[in-house]
This record gives structure tokens, C-alpha cells and sequence, in this order.
């Protein structure tokens, strides 16, 4: 009997046992492990992309080049090439160079032939790095006119010019963009001001240099 009693009381306890397990499924599950922080990367990541082309346009003048006496105010239009060099940080901000020449159509009233030559740097934003966006920019270049006639006299007169640039930037593959744009250029020689304004297109290519981050184990 006494046997008999213990092995009751057994199972009484063993079933006790079960009950609270059942109750309390989470009772044998592992506590939950902390997840491991995500590595941080090294050093300063500075996203630099290298950007550069060629600009092609007509050239249309609403000041005056110089005095009366040099005689080609009377030349308002050319033809306008450029090459552009320069750089984005952190794809927006825009630094480079910009090289160009003007060749000017000389009306049937002028005996004398002009061309231009402008050396510059800019400043600039661009508002989307890979999609269509807009671009502006704001520089200071110096720019020559050298006049000509049939005889062989040479002339040349310069000056500083404020530039300004306003473009679309439209994506034509990962690399490449054409940018419509409008650019002018402001100086005076002797008192006379000239606007030139060129309106053109470029083709930029464009290449990263970004410094990848390197990440701690």
C-alpha cells in the first residue's frame, strides 16, 4: 500500500509538472541573442565625380564690343566652341574650368573680321547628379577680341567677364548628358559694355572618383 501511495503521489506531481510546462511554452525557449551592430565605416567618404565635354552654340551680342573707332560694333553674331573641366562634390557642387572661342559673322557693312577668346572658371549646383535635373553657375573668366581687316592690320582689346550659366542636365546613358544651356558673359572696354550671350549645347561625360568607405570587422 505504501508503494502504492508513493507512485500516486508520483504522478499527481509529474502531471502538476506537465500542467505548468503547457502553461508556459516559453519557458524552454533560449533567451533571444543581441544583434550585432552594423560595422561603421572608416575615414571620410567624399564622393567626387569628374565631369567635363564640349559646348557648341551661336553667339549673339547686345552691347557694344569697344569704341566706334575699332569698327565692329556692327558685328553682333558668331559661332561659339568651348571645352568645359571640372568636378562635383557630393554630386551636387560644381567646380571647373571652361575654355572657348567666338568666331563672328562680319556683315556685308564691316571690312573687318573679329574673333573671341575666353579662358574662365566657374562655380556652380548641380540638383541631380544621375537624373534630368538643372544646372547654374556663376564665374569670372577673361576674354580677348582680336579684330582684323583685308589689309593685314591686326587689332586686340580685353577684359574681364562675369559669367552665368543656366542648362538642363538630361541623362543620355550612365556616363553621358546633353545639356541645353544658355550662357552669358558681361564686360566693358573703354565704357562700352557687352552682353554676350551664347546659346548652345553640350555633351559631358561624366566618371566617379569616389573614395569607397572601408568597413571595421
Amino acid at each position: 500500500m505504501r508503494a502504492l501511495g508513493c507512485t500516486a503521489l508520483a504522478a499527481v506531481i509529474l502531471s502538476a509538472a506537465v500542467a505548468r510546462a503547457q502553461d508556459n511554452p516559453d519557458s524552454h525557449e533560449l533567451p533571444p541573442q543581441e544583434a550585432k551592430p552594423a560595422p561603421k565605416p572608416e575615414g571620410v567618404f567624399v564622393p567626387v565625380s569628374l565631369l567635363g565635354g564640349i559646348r557648341v552654340g551661336g553667339a549673339l551680342n547686345a552691347g557694344k564690343f569697344a569704341s566706334d573707332v575699332v569698327g565692329v560694333n556692327d558685328i553682333v553674331a558668331g559661332v561659339d566652341l568651348g571645352l568645359e573641366v571640372g568636378a562635383t562634390v557630393f554630386d551636387h557642387f560644381y567646380g571647373g574650368f571652361t575654355f572657348g572661342g567666338t568666331l563672328f559673322v562680319s556683315p556685308a557693312s564691316t571690312s573687318k573680321s573679329l574673333s573671341g577668346l575666353l579662358v574662365g572658371t566657374e562655380l556652380g549646383y548641380l540638383t541631380s547628379a544621375k537624373n534630368f535635373g538643372a544646372f547654374f553657375a556663376l564665374g569670372v573668366g577673361y576674354r580677348a577680341f582680336f579684330v582684323s581687316d583685308a589689309l593685314g592690320n591686326a587689332n586686340k582689346f580685353d577684359c574681364p567677364d562675369a559669367l552665368f550659366t543656366a542648362a538642363l542636365a538630361i541623362p543620355a546613358g550612365a556616363s553621358v548628358r546633353i545639356v541645353p544651356r544658355v550662357d552669358l558673359g558681361l564686360g566693358a572696354i573703354d565704357g562700352n559694355v557687352h552682353a554676350l550671350f551664347v546659346f548652345g549645347l553640350s555633351a559631358w561625360l561624366t566618371g566617379d572618383l569616389h573614395r569607397k568607405p572601408r568597413h571595421r570587422d
